[in-house]
């Protein structure tokens, strides 16, 4: 199973909700200076699309699947499932 493993999160949609609000939220990264360097880099995705840029509102037309999940990646094998409330 490719989400073996990964956390599971339920979250709160908040307006104005940025990448790295959300992904320091569920512990993406150990810190905010590694998130910045990371989604930058293009380390860091969002249901499979890539984003680079850690201040992007997350949209709920976008980043949110139609059952209320999205799949937080970092690097290629780090999973973060959330559940938005």
């Amino acid at each position: 199973n490719i989400f073996a493993g990964a956390s599971y999160n339920e979250l709160y949609m908040e307006p104005g909700t940025t990448m790295i609000k959300a992904a320091l939220r569920i512990k993406c990264f150990p810190s905010e200076y590694d998130a910045n360097r990371i989604i930058t880099a293009g380390g860091f995705y969002i249901n499979q699309k890539r984003t680079t840029n850690p201040l992007e509102m997350l949209s709920p037309n976008i980043h949110i699947l139609p059952n209320g999940i999205s799949v937080f990646r970092v690097g290629k094998k780090n999973y973060h499932i959330v559940r938005w409330m």
